[in-house]
């Protein structure tokens, strides 16, 4: 890789966490609910995914499990999504992103508990 490109996506990636870091606080002061806020992101967001799915040549899947599967997960997505706002608007950007970030650990915890191999340490 050339040293411009290397400069290129270096500089692409800060914007990039500049501008996911700054969501809390853009939901946090634009004036829309918590729920038509996650709406308009991700319409937003698959369009532009569309877009760069047909760019780079990539096809959709064909099959009915792969569909309902992935609009399944994209309406708990969705859900999940609308729930933070809603949490930002709640207890600040600030918390809410730091709860929003810990349920990873917590849902690892409980499957962990509730996983037939771990019967001994949570009980």
């Amino acid at each position: 890789m050339s040293n411009t490109n290397t400069r290129t996506a270096t500089i692409g990636l800060v914007i990039g966490c500049i501008i996911f870091g700054l969501g809390s606080l853009i939901v946090a002061h634009v004036d829309v609910g918590g729920w038509a806020m996650s709406f308009w992101r991700l319409a937003i967001s698959g369009i532009v995914f569309a877009v760069l799915a047909k760019i780079a040549g990539q096809r959709l899947p064909r099959s009915r499990p792969a569909i309902f599967y992935g609009l399944l997960s994209g309406a708990f997505l969705g859900l999940d999504l609308a729930l933070w706002h809603e949490s930002i608007y709640a207890v600040g950007p600030g918390i809410s992103t730091l709860l929003n970030s810990l349920q990873i650990f917590f849902l690892a915890a409980i499957g962990f508990c509730t996983s037939m191999s771990a019967s001994l340490f949570c009980n």
